[in-house]
């Protein structure tokens, strides 16, 4: 019998259920992974003990001082770009704490391939993990790894240290996905091998994100009497993080022009 695709999902943030939103993005691929048959292990950078959750084996942080991780340490110091180790040494030992348990996992459970979500801290991590292991490393890029947008100083790649363990990331990944066109072009201009490099678009589940059926509609009245909400009222739903990088500013001020628009065609007709 062959055996099943495992792999080891690397997330620092991510969330045991669908009720925890950090990285839930994160959580819906994994989930849907293993509802598929994938051995899926997600490895975090938390300190918490191994656990199992809908179908997700889940691996933490075993203890933040271990021998192993300085001595891993040791071994990559010469794997980074120069500039790169003008940093903190905290962030140095952690990247290769993290990478040393990611490596554990993956000897231990005999896992296929790595994949990482975002080029850095977690795309770093996996190809730390991958020097040691030999297994293949997947890197997802899904924004501020990749775009800057200096005006509001988003990107991690503003920062030349970190830019450069980006470009290393990238260069020695086996595949790349990007979760747009436009990062696909970004990636490329970066001098990464085309060949390795692709488009998978953010999926929507559309049993939940769809207009409401018309059997719904005493729902939708319940919704809008609870907040306040008339029948003729114009309602517009953001569901963006507050943050100025996304101009939430710009739904605001559309949304007035929309409803002087609205308003001036209802007194016309």
């Amino acid at each position: 019998m062959d055996k099943e695709i495992s792999v080891a999902v690397i997330a620092e943030y991510i969330g045991k259920s669908p009720e925890e939103v950090a990285y839930s993005f994160v959580f819906d691929e994994v989930y849907r992974l293993a509802r598929r048959g994938v051995n899926v292990h997600v490895v975090r950078g938390k300190i918490e003990k191994d656990s199992i959750s809908y179908g997700i084996h889940f691996h933490d942080i075993e203890k933040m001082v271990d021998p192993q991780a300085l001595n891993m340490l040791m071994k990559n110091i010469m794997f980074y770009p120069p500039i790169s180790l003008l940093r903190n040494p905290i962030y140095l030992y952690w990247e290769n704490l993290y990478a040393s348990n990611v490596s554990k996992v993956i000897e231990k459970y005999d896992l296929d391939l790595i994949h990482a979500h975002f080029a850095y801290r977690e795309g770093l991590v996996g190809l730390l993990a991958k020097t040691g292991t030999k297994k293949p490393l997947i890197v997802t890029c899904h924004g501020y790894d990749i775009n800057t947008v200096p005006e509001v100083g988003y990107g991690i790649r503003l920062r030349k240290r970190y830019d450069d363990l980006v470009r290393l990331v990238l260069k020695n990944a086996d595949a790349i996905i990007c979760v747009s066109n436009d990062m696909k072009n970004k990636v490329l201009k970066l001098g990464i091998n085309k060949e390795k490099v692709f488009v998978v678009l953010n999926g929507v589940d559309i049993n939940l994100f769809r207009p409401p059926l018309k059997k719904e509609s005493d729902t939708l009245n319940e919704v809008r009497s609870r907040f306040g909400i008339n029948e003729d009222d114009f309602v517009i739903l953001n569901a963006r993080h507050l943050r100025r990088i996304y101009g939430i500013e710009y739904i605001i001020y559309a949304a007035k022009m929309v409803t002087e628009q609205v308003k001036k065609k209802q007194s016309l007709s």
